[in-house]
């Protein structure tokens, strides 16, 4: 599912470079940022936050920051929707949930209100 992203960014003229599981993303006009791709099918509730959320493992999350990703890119499988957020804006959202149950290490909630949509493929 990352190559839909791969393919709109591409189409829209940035170049892609892989970087660990993050990509260097270059813009038509030349600007430079740090990029995490995922794709998810489907937003889930969470009760807790009474809010329609993704989750990421946390330790990813957290290696994210420590590497300075600028933009988290999703593609939603269920609606074909693309969407973008700065994980600036995201992080005093994020809702951290420490259990192991879903994710070794802890999980990272993050409120899909906070993505804005930039094309639906």
């Amino acid at each position: 599912m990352i190559h839909r992203l791969k393919e709109f960014l591409i189409s829209k003229g940035y170049t892609l470079t892989e970087e660990n599981d993050c990509f260097v993303a270059v813009s038509p006009s030349g600007n430079r940022a740090l990029i995490n791709l995922r794709w998810k099918t489907k937003p889930v509730w969470g009760k807790i936050a009474k809010r329609w959320e993704w989750s990421m493992p946390l330790l990813r999350w957290q290696e994210y920051q420590r590497m300075g990703v600028a933009y988290s890119f999703i593609y939603e499988k269920q609606s074909g929707k693309i969407y973008v957020a700065r994980l600036t804006d995201l992080q005093p959202q994020a809702r951290t949930y420490y259990a192991e149950d879903l994710d070794k290490g802890g999980s990272v909630f993050l409120p899909v209100d906070a993505y804005k949509t930039v094309a639906t493929v």
